[in-house]
């Protein structure tokens, strides 16, 4: 099993599903590029998600595997995207939490008022220098709302305090690149607007601040073999509020035979 976090997070966002998985399938959780302990290259081109899908696919043969059970949120998601429509050999089964497929997210912007101003903070994303000053100035106190639960009680202080350690010696500046390409070089759905035929399960908090719950299943339309799973009780990280109920929707997925 692969995971692949998004925005902010690193590889410790999937804590929970490590520990609950790694009894039955070797897990591994990156850190995607710009985040965490990996590389940080300066150009932007080198975070485009075609770029991003390539070091997947090579993190999976370098593992010598054939393919993988592919876990990812939020921006994760949308590598995850696009590494199941250019190698779908490589993904046996697809799981993805709180991320819209990259055309449905685009056409949700075009048709949805409310999704279009849910995106204000990847235009601030653009600025540059400015959201890592903000997140500095404020000593990091977001991450207790953002990383730490719909209601701010699913993250124990230590856990923040993990966070806050990882970004005070990174910093954001490398992992807005992300934004900065996809809108920059409109690559967000290159090569990803046709039909994923994997068997995929989408989880979803219904209390996302940032994306709105319809997007679950606008994601149909490019996922045909998709099992929605609607958690009314989670926020944009389900796997962290609600952390029992996503493994066990997890696990009766990967049971299900296809």
């Amino acid at each position: 099993m692969l995971f692949l976090h998004g925005f902010p997070d690193f590889w410790f966002a999937w804590r929970h599903q490590i520990k609950e998985f790694s009894r039955r399938y070797r897990t591994v959780a990156i850190d995607l590029k710009g985040f965490g302990d990996s590389d940080k290259p300066t150009e932007i081109t080198a975070y485009l998600t075609s770029k991003i899908r390539e070091d997947i696919s090579n993190l999976v043969r370098a593992l010598n595997y054939k393919s993988c059970i592919l876990v990812a949120h939020d921006f994760g998601g949308t590598v995850a995207y696009h590494v199941a429509t250019k190698f779908p050999e490589l993904v046996d089964k697809l799981i993805i939490l709180n991320s819209p497929h990259p055309a449905a997210f685009l056409e949700a912007v075009k048709t949805r008022k409310s999704q279009k101003a849910k995106s204000w903070y990847m235009v601030l994303f653009q600025v540059h220098y400015l959201p890592d000053i903000l997140l500095r100035v404020f000593d990091y106190e977001f991450l207790r709302c953002m990383c730490g639960g719909r209601l701010g009680s699913a993250v124990t202080d230590d856990e923040i305090q993990a966070y806050r350690y990882m970004y005070s010696k990174h910093g954001f500046s490398k992992q807005l690149n992300l934004y900065k390409a996809a809108l920059s070089y409109r690559k967000f759905c290159d090569t990803v607007s046709t039909e994923i035929d994997i068997p995929s399960l989408i989880i979803w908090g219904a209390g996302d601040s940032f994306l709105d719950t319809e997007l679950a299943e606008m994601n149909r339309k490019y996922l045909p073999k998709m099992k929605i799973k609607i958690l009314d009780e989670a926020g944009h990280w389900p796997h962290i509020d609600k952390a029992d109920e996503v493994n066990t929707a997890i696990q009766d997925f990967l049971d299900e035979n296809y």
